[in-house]
């Protein structure tokens, strides 16, 4: 990265309906889990639980451990859409941001197929 850290994202798709996602940093590290699919569950708990427990260790003492705040995604997505192209705001992401997003998967299936590390 830039400022010469260096990160790792990976995806299992053989696994449960969940996920983390988890940074460490000098100071310790924090972990967000969540669902990707919440079974037998309502259509607004499906799309509402998302995210689930936070949790930051610090190198030194003891751990802080919350639940994230509901968020229906699909809504806010939406919603951030549609006032968007009201121009009432503007959109969460940049339209760069958008085609990068797009654009990132390409050198990760390039890198399954060869064996080779590819450039994002």
């Amino acid at each position: 990265m830039k400022e010469g850290m260096s990160g790792y994202l990976g995806t299992m798709t053989a696994t449960g309906p969940g996920f983390s996602f988890q940074v460490f940093g000098s100071k310790g590290w924090v972990r967000l889990e969540g669902m990707t699919h919440v079974a037998g569950a309502s259509s607004e708990e499906r799309r509402t639980r998302l995210f689930g427990t936070c949790k930051f260790q610090p190198i030194k003492g003891p751990a802080e451990i919350w639940e994230a705040e509901r968020l229906d995604v699909s809504r806010a997505s939406l919603d951030a859409f549609c006032a968007g192209g009201a121009r009432r705001s503007s959109l969460p992401i940049t339209t760069d941001e958008m085609i990068h997003g797009v654009a990132s998967p390409k050198p990760s299936l390039r890198s399954a197929s060869c064996g080779r590390v590819e450039k994002i």
